[in-house]
């Protein structure tokens, strides 16, 4: 247990009794004052203080004993116009306790104060385990957030063609089927369309695999800016696409597909000095109604889609082929 020292003064400052000197502070003839470094002004600063807040005043404070400085925390109410100080070497931090009714001799008195520190001392292991509380609570918010973050890009990851950048067959899938859901449920009509690269096979046997990759990365962009909000594409294996478009009218489908196609065959990929290649594809492509068709499978329209695609192939290619559905 920590030494403490415990003194009553008067109103004026003057040392009334001595409660207990286990710190051998108080000599014959001494006053508070003759402790402190800064004399008077520092006892009047922390009294005044004392007696305006009216509570337990609890501050660090530097005393010198037999010439030397040391630096003990001092506790102290003013009560019944009498200030009762004592001086710990106990370290009491920032806290600020209410006034409380004393009785008895002075004994009691210190013995309260003392029980006061000890009050505080617990007081400050709660407030030691609190601040572990929110460094543990901060611990885990972030790593909630990083959480967040590593599961968003494993979605990514999860969702996303890792050549092209767009959809893969999975997750054009599934969205295909979640705006078929909703058109159906909105009566508004839509287009559902497969694209395959002419000749693909050709580009890679002639020049290379790393050109065949550049060719599906070009049709990737042309296909990620002409689709809109309720628009999706994706590639669903080696050079085909699936693309999904809300549309108005069987016309309006068709403008769009013809816009895609002319885009893509704007593209041109430079092989060496003046040989370049121009990309060129087919599209099939089904048209449906909603307003005459309730929900239809995404497994039919693909197929219908497809076969469109082989007429279109079978013509020369780099064509487009719709069918109604």
């Amino acid at each position: 247990m920590a030494q403490c020292s415990g003194v009553i003064l008067t109103k004026g400052k003057e040392i009334k009794s001595v409660l207990k000197d286990e710190l051998s502070l108080f000599s014959r003839g001494s006053t508070l004052a003759d402790l402190f470094q800064n004399g008077s002004k520092q006892i009047e600063e922390i009294f005044d203080n004392l007696a305006a807040e009216k509570e337990i005043l609890n501050q660090c404070v530097e005393i010198t004993l037999n010439q030397k400085t040391m630096e003990v925390f001092l506790s102290g109410i003013y009560w019944m116009d009498h200030f009762i100080v004592c001086f710990s070497e106990e370290e009491i931090r920032d806290i600020i306790l209410h006034e409380e009714s004393f009785s008895g001799d002075n004994e009691t008195l210190l013995n309260d104060l003392l029980e006061k520190q000890k009050e505080i001392n617990e007081f400050d292991e709660i407030n030691r385990l609190n601040d572990e509380l929110m460094i543990i609570q901060r611990e885990l918010t972030q790593k909630n957030i990083n959480l967040s973050s590593l599961i968003e890009r494993l979605e990514v990851l999860a969702t996303t063609d890792p050549l092209t950048g767009i959809f893969n067959r999975r997750a054009i899938l599934e969205r295909a089927e979640t705006e078929i859901t909703r058109a159906s449920r909105e009566g508004k009509s839509y287009g559902l369309a497969i694209l395959d690269l002419d000749h693909f096979k050709k580009i890679n046997d002639q020049f290379g695999h790393q050109m065949g990759d550049l060719a599906l990365k070009t049709t990737s962009a042309c296909l990620r800016e002409s689709t809109r909000q309720y628009d999706a594409a994706g590639r669903i294996g080696g050079d085909e696409f699936l693309i999904f478009f809300s549309v108005d009218s069987i016309d309006q489908f068709e403008k769009i597909l013809t816009r895609l196609l002319k885009e893509i065959n704007r593209r041109h990929m430079d092989i060496s000095g003046e040989l370049t290649i121009k990309i060129k594809a087919s599209i099939g492509a089904v048209y449906v109604d909603s307003k005459k068709y309730n929900h239809t499978k995404i497994d039919k329209l693909m197929k219908k889609a497809d076969d469109a695609l082989y007429n279109a192939k079978d013509i020369g290619g780099n064509t487009i082929m719709i069918e109604e559905f």
